[in-house]
């Protein structure tokens, strides 16, 4: 398969071109297709892992030898690699790594880099659903009696932490959750989720209750017109994602519930609790 041209009328030699070579070009055409800034480091990762992987095997990183026996065996290291908890790798982990190859491939293929997609006959693992882990009464009065609603970082962490143990919002949407979209008159909220999807989620009386109490009472003041989000630092500042995975575990120790952890979508309240 020396010797063909790719999708731009280039001759590439495909007999010696390495792995490592053509990701570079892949990596250029996810930036410049507008792909999301986790979305480019994520393929970067998976295809590094393949990469890595082969090598560790002794295997041939050259474009021509690798197929889906190849990267079918690749999946299987996968998923009885154990990460640095000493736990494998979940079936989400992996499912998501296939997406990437595939999609890698498809390109390949597009791009004229192979005659053919060879993971075509390749799906995607499936997926185990865990269950979710519903919180004691005990423990959500642990956690919030860590949090004073009365001070200004207090009313801020109250009202998140409703959010996420009620509503179920990620810790993404939280941190990226618009001012605008916040409808306190009207009782719900706006959120823009996974794939850009919106959907509507109504307020319970004690969420709100929180709500009302951060947004009208200890709110700070926006650190520039550029600043739209609802959520803010002390600065004013927008959260990141970082920050509330921080401020999750650190609560989770302070108020010894063990089980409240990033993502800390883990619940949904006791009806009649908000």
């Amino acid at each position: 398969m020396s010797g063909r041209k790719n999708a731009r009328g280039r001759n590439v030699n495909t007999g010696k071109l390495e792995l490592s070579e053509v990701v570079k070009q892949f990596e250029l055409h996810n930036g410049s297709d507008g792909k999301s800034a986790k979305t480019v480091p994520w393929y970067n990762q998976s295809l590094g892992l393949l990469q890595n992987w082969l090598s560790g095997e002794g295997m041939s990183i050259r474009l021509r030898d690798l197929g889906e026996e190849e990267v079918r065996r690749f999946v299987l290291h996968l998923q009885g690699r154990k990460g640095v908890r000493g736990e494998r790798a979940s079936s989400h982990t992996v499912n998501n790594r296939v997406r990437a190859l595939r999609s890698f491939f498809s390109w390949l293929d597009g791009r004229g880099y192979t005659d053919c997609n060879r993971l075509a006959n390749l799906w995607t693992p499936n997926v185990r659903e865990k269950e979710i882990e519903i919180l004691a009464d005990g423990e959500i009065k642990r956690i919030f009696a860590h949090v004073d609603p009365s001070t200004a970082l207090g009313a801020r962490n109250t009202a998140i932490f409703f959010l996420v143990l009620d509503a179920r919002l990620r810790l993404s949407e939280v941190v990226t959750l618009k001012y605008d979209d916040v409808h306190l008159e009207d009782r719900y909220v706006k959120v823009l989720g996974k794939g850009d999807k919106e959907r509507i989620i109504a307020l319970g009386t004690t969420c709100h209750r929180a709500l009302v109490n951060y947004a009208h009472g200890h709110r700070i003041e926006v650190s520039g017109p550029e600043v739209d989000v609802f959520f803010l630092c002390l600065d004013g500042h927008p959260m990141t994602s970082d920050a509330l995975r921080s401020l999750t575990t650190r609560l989770s120790g302070f108020s010894g519930v063990s089980r409240l952890h990033p993502p800390c979508c883990v619940t949904r309240m006791r009806s009649g609790s908000c």
